[in-house]
């Protein structure tokens, strides 16, 4: 399960894990549809992010576990067939898993495939879809990881510098001038997308039973706080986490295990002051709203939630 809002926080695209992508509209009357089967052969979405309205309006990054990335053209002609198609495919990639971003300079791919060992980090040109950068799994002569890749960010300071992490418990920061990892940050076990950054802080969301949510200084790769879940924290197991966007107050986390969603305000030392829970299966995936501090989530039940955070 993957949930994104439009950068206008009209729409939601949800991605499922039986390969189907679903529009859900929450402004104005409720409104779900089914877009379309993004592969013959039904495999998770394991990421979605919408593309900035540079060139054209609404469209959709997709990527599944095939090892494909796409774009998908939501269009709002309600007469039109399922108001939704393909734009192009972007690439196809011999993955198990990988997770697309969109940055100021491009489009970001990344991936690994664990029975050939090769956990490789792919950058790719958003205009011309064509690969800039591959960083290689680690080796006896190189730095890289050395197991899955499950997430990437972007420093948003600084479009050349990127973030990965996955089940190595290593956060590699990579230099796209350098073509290499420049610098790595030990402890995480990221597992799904669980890796943020908000001015020089990096955000860290881990599959395990203890210190499962951390902020981490970018400059020293030092801990900065390991961020108290509240409750039985031993069944807490993080999938996503993320820092608010339209004002970085808050951080938002989503776990199995005691399948809860918890948000955090960063004006009270990070304290825990909203939780959602109840639900039979586990939360994998989180977004806030780009215009207000409203969110939405979605997980194993099949469902996508959209709440509002009245403090």
């Amino acid at each position: 399960m993957a949930c994104r809002f439009d950068f206008e926080d009209k729409t939601i695209a949800a991605g499922c894990a039986d390969g189907m992508l679903k529009v859900i509209d929450v402004v104005g009357p409720p409104n779900q549809r089914t877009v379309f089967a993004a592969m013959a052969t039904p495999m998770p979405i394991t990421c979605l992010r919408w593309r900035p309205a540079t060139r054209a309006k609404n469209l959709l990054v997709s990527g599944c576990a095939d090892g494909s990335i796409s774009y998908w053209h939501i269009t709002s002609d309600a007469s039109s067939d399922n108001r939704t198609r393909q734009s192009r495919l972007c690439a196809r990639l011999p993955s198990r898993r990988r997770v697309p971003r969109l940055s100021r300079q491009g489009f970001q791919g990344i991936f690994s495939r664990q029975n050939c060992q090769i956990f490789q980090v792919r950058v790719y040109d958003d205009n011309t879809k064509s690969l800039v950068v591959t960083f290689n799994a680690a080796a006896w002569y190189q730095t890289g990881h050395s197991n899955r890749v499950f997430s990437i960010k972007f420093v948003n300071d600084d479009p050349n510098i990127l973030l990965t992490g996955g089940w190595d418990n290593t956060i590699r920061v990579w230099d796209i001038r350098e073509s290499t990892s420049v610098r790595a940050i030990y402890g995480p076990t990221i597992s799904g997308d669980s890796l943020d950054y908000s001015q020089g802080t990096i955000l860290t969301g881990s599959y395990r039973n203890k210190d499962q949510l951390q902020l981490w200084d970018f400059g020293t790769g030092k801990v900065i706080q390991n961020i108290d879940w509240g409750g039985n924290s031993e069944q807490v197991y993080i999938y996503a986490a993320q820092f608010s966007k339209f004002v970085p107050h808050y951080i938002i986390a989503g776990c199995s295990g005691a399948n809860q969603v918890r948000i955090f305000d960063r004006s009270q030392r990070n304290k825990a002051v909203y939780c959602v829970e109840g639900f039979n299966k586990g939360v994998y995936s989180v977004d806030f709203c780009n215009n207000s501090n409203n969110f939405s989530f979605g997980g194993g039940d099949a469902s996508v939630y959209f709440m509002d955070l009245t403090m």
